[in-house]
């Protein structure tokens, strides 16, 4: 026999991992189980092929796993889809600084936003049908994301806190028996720690080239002027507005004050706005000529840091839009007369406002 494989129990094993036959069906259960499941998390192909390589073996896994999970019907439907933007890659600084963002430069450090974008994924993935029970799964959210191979670290968050693999909760076969390793190699720790640091700067030049491969570098100087590109439909809560795509794409030209970080600048906005100077380098365009007349910033343009809340609801009507029909509610909003009541979409203020009780009859 091979020196690689052994027999155990009458079980096939290749470097302690559990030799799976040309079974279709049994495959499939144990796909099902390290990635649809609550311990798999439907988790990513990598960290998914990390999982269950190492319990189980069998030719071809990583081709069936990546298959598997291409036609997943949740992370088809739930995952996450990244797009490119403006403004070069920014590496992860190896280390702990605060990292300060705004709405319309949401960028910190770029670890945190994948931190929150995996748990959210997680919990959609897992509470879709009860969602109400989202903090209920948070102890799991938070061992499925320790337990999970991490490409950048090229380990588990737990082996480099630990120095050792997280262990492996294995449905008890009868007549089994249960070995508990509790010892912790503290010499394997360091060396988990020392090549924690390589794996993340190798990490980074390796998102690096292939991010900017979408990107393009954009720099201004102070006294510079420029063009903001703002949505303004995003900024009076959930109204409709029949014109939206007419809105203009760009305001200004305003004068660029100073630069923030690497990727956004601070303008010189009109003393009347009420929005946040700061924004990324994707929302700015050059203006060739400082004289170009302003388009100016919409005035009923709300404040950011005080965004409006829904107080009661007047009136129902339904509405023909995009030949079907739809609901629609006349907000009266905290702190505003009803006279400022507005028209908004019932559905789409269920999404902003889910806490909003939406049932009370006028």
């Amino acid at each position: 026999m091979h020196p690689h494989f052994s027999v155990l129990d009458n079980l096939l094993y290749r470097k302690q991992k559990l030799v799976i036959p040309n079974n279709g069906q049994v495959r499939l259960v144990i796909l099902q189980w390290l990635h649809s499941s609550h311990q798999g998390g439907h988790s990513g192909i990598r960290a998914s092929i990390a999982r269950i390589k190492s319990m189980f073996y069998w030719k071809g896994l990583a081709k069936d796993v990546t298959k598997f999970i291409q036609q997943c019907e949740t992370c088809l439907r739930r995952k996450y889809e990244p797009r490119a933007v403006a403004g070069l890659f920014q590496p992860l600084p190896l280390g702990i600084s605060q990292s300060l963002t705004t709405t319309y430069h949401p960028q910190s450090d770029g670890q945190s936003e994948v931190l929150n974008r995996c748990l959210e994924h997680y919990l959609r993935a897992m509470t879709w049908q009860r969602p109400k029970e989202w903090v209920n799964w948070l102890p799991l959210a938070e061992w499925w994301y320790n337990t999970t191979y991490h490409s950048a670290i090229q380990a588990t968050p737990y082996e480099i806190v630990y120095g050792q693999a997280p262990p492996l909760h294995l449905p008890y076969c009868p007549q089994s028996t249960k070995v508990e390793a509790v010892d912790r190699s503290f010499i394997v720790r360091e060396e988990m720690i020392q090549k924690l640091q390589g794996n993340l700067v190798r990490a980074q030049a390796r998102m690096k080239r292939q991010a900017d491969k979408h990107r393009s570098d954009r720099e201004f100087k102070e006294g510079d002027w420029v063009f903001l590109k703002l949505q303004p439909y995003r900024q009076a809560s959930a109204q409709y507005r029949a014109s939206e795509k007419l809105s203009p794409q760009f305001y200004g030209p305003y004068q660029v004050l100073h630069r923030v970080g690497k990727v956004a600048y601070t303008l010189i906005l009109p003393s009347t706005s009420r929005i946040h100077p700061t924004f990324h380098v994707s929302l700015l365009k050059p203006c060739p000529d400082e004289n170009i007349p302003v388009v100016a910033l919409p005035e009923e343009w709300g404040s950011l840091d005080d965004p409006k809340e829904p107080f009661k609801i007047l009136k129902r009507r339904s509405i023909q839009r995009h030949n079907r029909a739809v609901t629609e509610v006349l907000i009266q909003w905290k702190g505003e007369a009803m006279e400022e009541a507005t028209w908004e979409l019932l559905y789409k203020l269920k999404l902003q406002f889910p806490y909003f009780d939406v049932t009370a009859v006028p």
